[in-house]
């Protein structure tokens, strides 16, 4: 029978919005999630409700990779649903798969773009219905752009889905509808802070390795630690010099993915494993040997060239093995929800929705483990340190044509003028709403989290545990943190609580999954007074309900956060 698991709160609502629209004779529908939300299933559940209603009678779906065809063939097989992953455009043109008894087939967007007029014939024999999968990729060039708008115009519905639905350049996606500043218009979007607070994704811990680089240049000898300011084409020299795999900082970036995996595994998840994400080829086949080295596991290795990357990606998503290496292979929309660690090795940095792509394969929440954060270790290359802030301030991004979500293009250094030759580390440190901590601050929030009796501590990030500690507001057995000027100003005194207010007012709303200004909003509703009219002893107050509230939060890791439940139960 069909494992029909109840929908999410934001598939029921995206649901209504699309079937809202084609009652009203439309074609076309966009949704917008987060990457470990849940699109592919709630498409298919989509497209069951229409086909039982007599509304459609074959689903087309096309996506980016095989291995998310898999995915897709996989969730509908759950839900009760033939899909069809092996029909070629030969069999194509002498059966019809609706007639040997599929609900549908999965195809590529390069097998559309070989054979358009072959798929226009095929999708009006039927009330088709199309997904698009990540659908962001029907604007790689010209050529796929205008193949799908051949291939699929005579379906009956159309719906898109995606976690980046924008392109850069000139080329729009094909059945999308653009404002006035040419922003793709969405029927439905689910913000990575409303998908936190219903508990949908994993919230990122960020872990940035510190190092000092250095590489040959013309055969001048170059060195560089991460804070120098450097101009473009030196800090990328700087950042590809991080990665070289005889270097420490790959070495310890490797080592805390690898103490985090076997920490989740300690506290009762089994299978946690841990994913690092290569540059190339040869650079994935030397991290193996590092991760090796260093962990004592052998990875599984899973590339662009290799036959048996999608059984090996099959095969370790219901495994127990620790370690996985990919290039290329496990991005967007591969699911592989044991997944709790990454480590962020690629080239590219400054783009945050190919960042986010990457590590939005740890994001996904497993049912009776919800308190899992999903931890990304990351050499703390100022560009990548800035995506790792904007992500942990909950900035969401803007759904328009200035962003690009493909893999972007950077120049590679000279081969024959430049040789990355060493990276040492020099420590380490957390990103926790825009702040960071250094190795020492996390070293003490890990000693406290081990030997404190409250367990709510062991279910925080360790980011979040160095926060309370660094703002001296639990009562620890360690070192003492040091005390305040005694000679401090009045004036000194407010502009520091307040400060410390305003940092813990944007932590509840991150930790929650509020929209921003809630937590300051309801203080106020509260009869308190705003921060720039309170007194010391309000300020006082107000901090301590708000880390009463992190706390408390933490301690209900398991239950589902209901929009703003927690601020009224602590009003």
């Amino acid at each position: 029978s069909a494992n029909l698991a109840p929908n999410r709160i934001w598939q029921i609502e995206a649901e209504r919005r699309v079937r809202a629209k084609f009652d009203q004779n439309h074609t076309d529908a966009l949704v917008v999630a987060p990457p470990g939300a849940g699109k592919t299933r709630f498409s298919l559940q989509f497209a069951k409700s229409l086909k039982d209603g007599g509304l459609i009678n074959y689903i087309w779906v096309v996506a980016p990779t095989d291995t998310i065809k898999d995915g897709w063939i996989k969730t509908a097989k759950e839900l009760g649903i033939n899909l069809a992953g092996q029909f070629g455009n030969d069999t194509l043109t002498r059966i019809d798969p609706c007639k040997k008894g599929y609900d549908g087939s999965v195809h590529t967007y390069a097998q559309i773009a070989s054979e358009t007029q072959l798929f226009r014939t095929l999708t009006s024999r039927h009330q088709s219905l199309l997904f698009g999968d990540e659908w962001h990729h029907s604007g790689d060039g010209k050529a796929w752009g205008e193949a799908m708008k051949i291939g699929f115009e005579p379906c009956k519905f159309r719906v898109f889905i995606s976690g980046t639905p924008y392109r850069n350049g000139p080329e729009s996606l094909p059945f999308v509808n653009y404002d006035q500043n040419g922003i793709a218009i969405a029927d439905y979007t689910l913000s990575r802070t409303q998908a936190l607070s219903q508990k949908i994704i994993r919230r990122y811990a960020f872990t940035m390795e510190r190092g000092e680089m250095e590489w040959l240049e013309d055969g001048e000898r170059n060195s560089a630690k991460f804070e120098d300011a450097l101009k473009r084409p030196e800090s990328r020299r700087r950042h590809q010099s991080s990665l070289i795999p005889t270097g420490q900082v790959i070495e310890q970036l490797f080592i805390k993915a690898h103490r985090k995996i076997m920490t989740d595994r300690q506290n009762g998840y089994p299978v946690a494993a841990a994913i690092a994400f290569a540059k190339d080829i040869p650079h994935a086949n030397h991290l193996a040997q590092v991760c090796k080295r260093v962990t004592g596991c052998e990875p599984t290795v899973v590339h662009i060239q290799a036959q048996d990357s999608r059984k090996k990606i099959r095969d370790f998503a219901e495994g127990n093995d620790e370690w996985m290496i990919s290039v290329k292979k496990v991005g967007e929309g591969v699911d592989i929800p044991r997944l709790t660690a990454a480590v962020y090795a690629s080239h590219v940095t400054g783009s945050r929705a190919f960042v986010e792509q990457a590590i939005g394969r740890v994001s996904r929440v497993v049912k009776d483990y919800e308190w899992l954060e999903g931890a990304v270790f990351m050499p703390a290359d100022p560009e990548l340190v800035k995506i790792a802030s904007e992500i942990e301030e909950e900035q969401v991004d803007v759904v328009g044509p200035d962003i690009e979500p493909g893999e972007p293009k950077p120049r590679e250094p000279d081969a024959q003028t430049f040789v990355p030759l060493n990276a040492q580390s020099i420590g380490y440190f957390g990103v926790y709403s825009g702040d960071e901590f250094s190795s020492e601050e996390l070293k003490q929030a890990a000693t406290f989290q081990q030997t404190s009796t409250n367990p709510a501590y062991k279910f925080m990030s360790l980011q979040l545990v160095a926060t309370l500690l660094k703002d001296d507001r639990i009562n620890v057995d360690l070192e003492p943190i040091a005390e305040r000027a005694e000679d401090e100003t009045l004036d000194e005194k407010f502009e520091r609580k307040r400060q410390h207010a305003a940092k813990l007012a944007k932590q509840v709303d991150s930790r929650l999954g509020l929209d921003w200004g809630t937590t300051n909003r309801r203080w106020v509703e509260k009869g308190r007074k705003r921060a720039d009219e309170a007194t010391l002893e309000d300020l006082d107050a107000k901090i301590e309900w708000m880390e009463q509230l992190l706390i408390d939060h933490s301690q209900q890791h398991l239950n589902p956060v209901n929009d703003d439940r927690d601020l009224e139960q602590a009003s």
